[in-house]
């Protein structure tokens, strides 16, 4: 009596009545029949599943329990194809997600905005190292009123007595010409302690020679004033030696032996730096009266002078 032959549906492999997969292909066998044991089949490595723990005494590669492939069994001819397209594989276990934050990985374009941006601020450090910035141009301040230097030896309390009874005298008596004399000479006289005091002594000075100007002494001390307000008020220094100049030559002009007149001459001229002009009233200082104590001045400032001619 024949025996029944089963063989798998896929593959055309010859089964066993106990296989539940084909030992070939790994196709689920749709039929089962018989135990659960396989057979021992003679000269047959047996090859224990890994994943069901069925041992396999057949020469194919899948167990035939389960159908998971066998450890050093390789899948040939038809199987192949029948494994690719029905064989019922175990799912993979899902990769657990790695930490984004620990894991994370620099790119290439990464690296290239990095570099541009690194090299942008290269450039803007190199522009600016470059620049050109003016180093002779000071800069622009408001403009300030004239600061007199502090006094050292404030005026006196006699000089400035003198100057308010003066200023008294003045107000009540307008053509007291000698008062307003003596009140611009006191003023001179606070003025050489406290330099703030010249213009009220120029003002005064020139009330004064409103009514008698031909006073060379008065006309002298009114250039001194000029001279020594110029000496400090930097911004208008030209304008008001050029104003001393005028007034003490206006002086000799009319007074051509009036020895003070031409030594203060000497000395403006010396601070601008006209030494020729200088050296000339300085020298007609010393014909004048040599013997003098003015004389005597111009001829000790004359003497450098010469020895550097």
């Amino acid at each position: 009596m024949a025996r029944a032959v089963i063989v798998c549906s896929d593959c055309g492999k010859e089964l066993s009545p106990t296989d539940t997969f084909c030992s070939q292909c790994g196709a689920k066998v749709e039929q089962e029949v018989g135990s659960n044991k396989p057979p021992v089949r003679p000269n047959v490595a047996v090859l224990t599943c890994k994943v069901c723990g069925h041992k396999n005494a057949h020469s194919g590669a899948y167990c035939e329990a389960c159908g998971a492939k066998l450890p050093g069994r390789v899948v040939t001819g038809q199987a192949v194809s029948s494994v690719r397209e029905k064989k019922q594989t175990p799912p993979k276990k899902a990769r657990p997600e790695k930490n984004q934050s620990s894991s994370f990985k620099l790119e290439t374009w990464h690296y290239v905005v990095g570099a541009f941006i690194l090299g942008l601020v290269g450039v803007f450090i190199y522009v600016e190292l470059q620049r050109d910035y003016p180093t002779n141009v000071a800069p622009q301040q408001p403009s300030a009123p004239m600061r007199f230097p502090a006094s050292q030896t404030p005026p006196t309390k006699e000089i400035l007595d003198a100057i308010v009874r003066l200023e008294k005298t003045v107000k009540d008596n307008p053509n007291d010409a000698g008062a307003k004399l003596l009140l611009a000479n006191a003023l001179h006289d606070g003025a050489m302690h406290d330099g703030s005091m010249f213009p009220r002594a120029i003002e005064a000075y020139k009330k004064y020679l409103q009514v008698k100007p031909g006073d060379p002494n008065a006309r002298i001390d009114l250039g001194i004033c000029y001279f020594e307000l110029g000496k400090i008020d930097s911004t208008q220094s030209a304008n008001l030696f050029s104003m001393a100049i005028s007034e003490m030559e206006s002086a000799v002009k009319s007074n051509p032996s009036h020895q003070p007149g031409a030594f203060n001459l000497g000395i403006v001229y010396l601070w601008t730096g006209n030494m020729q002009e200088s050296n000339r009233w300085l020298k007609k200082a010393v014909e004048l009266n040599a013997e003098s104590d003015l004389g005597k001045r111009a001829k000790a400032i004359l003497e450098p002078h010469n020895q550097a001619g």
